[in-house]
C-alpha cells in the first residue's frame, strides 16, 4: 500500500477512506455543477482556453485585473488540477484574451517565482 500511495503521487480510490472519498466525490459534484450555473450572458461574453503548467490563478488574475472570487467561480479546482500535471480548459473573458497570449510567459515565470518563494519560505521556517 505504501508503495500505490508513492507511485499514485498524492494516492488514489484505494487509499482513501470512505469519509475521503465521499468528500472527493462531493467536492467533484459541486465543480462540475458550477459549470452550469454560469449565466447565458458569462457563457456569451466568455472563451476557454487549454493551458498547462504551473499557472497560479491568483498571478493571472492580478496580471489580466480580474476579479480573483470571478476566477475562481469559472475555474473551479483550477490550482489542483494545474498542480497534479494535468491540463485545464482554462475561462476567461473574450476581451482578456488576447492579453492572457500576449503575456502569458510573463505569467507562467511569475507564478514559478512565486511557488519557488512559497517552497524557500516553508522550508526556512521548518
Amino acid at each position: 500500500i505504501a508503495t500505490h500511495y508513492i507511485f499514485e503521487g498524492t494516492g488514489g480510490w484505494t487509499t482513501m477512506t470512505a469519509e475521503e472519498s465521499n468528500k472527493y466525490m462531493a467536492s467533484l459534484a459541486m465543480s462540475e455543477n458550477l459549470s452550469t450555473k454560469l449565466s447565458d450572458e458569462e457563457l456569451n461574453n466568455t472563451v476557454t482556453i487549454e493551458v498547462g503548467g504551473r499557472f497560479l490563478s491568483v498571478v493571472i488574475a492580478n496580471n489580466l485585473l480580474l476579479d480573483i472570487d470571478q476566477f475562481n467561480k469559472w475555474n473551479p479546482r483550477f490550482d489542483k488540477t494545474l498542480s497534479e500535471g494535468k491540463k485545464y480548459s482554462m475561462r476567461i473573458s473574450k476581451d482578456k484574451l488576447s492579453v492572457f497570449e500576449a503575456k502569458k510567459s510573463q505569467i507562467l515565470l511569475e507564478s514559478m517565482k512565486v511557488l519557488l518563494n512559497d517552497d524557500a519560505l516553508a522550508t526556512t521556517t521548518k
